[in-house]
């Protein structure tokens, strides 16, 4: 998460730690809505892509895939 930018690290936490919508984030950081989600969409994918070689998954099974969506969530 270090690796993020700070505005991206900071709206990811707002969302994950905090449970803000996206709305209320967009309000406080002074910030469109579409901004909010953009860094939402990076702060995942970059978890996503580093955890990826964490995460064993059955061979033919692309159906593991859809549980990385939750891994964010746990940080």
């Amino acid at each position: 998460m270090d690796q993020l930018p700070c505005r991206c690290r900071e709206v990811y936490r707002l969302s994950q730690q905090q449970d803000l919508n996206n709305k209320t984030i967009a309000s406080a950081l002074l910030i469109s809505e579409k901004t909010v989600e953009y860094h939402l969409y990076k702060a995942i994918s970059f978890i996503r892509t580093n955890l990826e070689p964490f995460y064993v998954q059955s061979k033919n099974n692309l159906s593991d895939y859809k549980n990385l969506a939750f891994l964010p969530l746990f940080f």
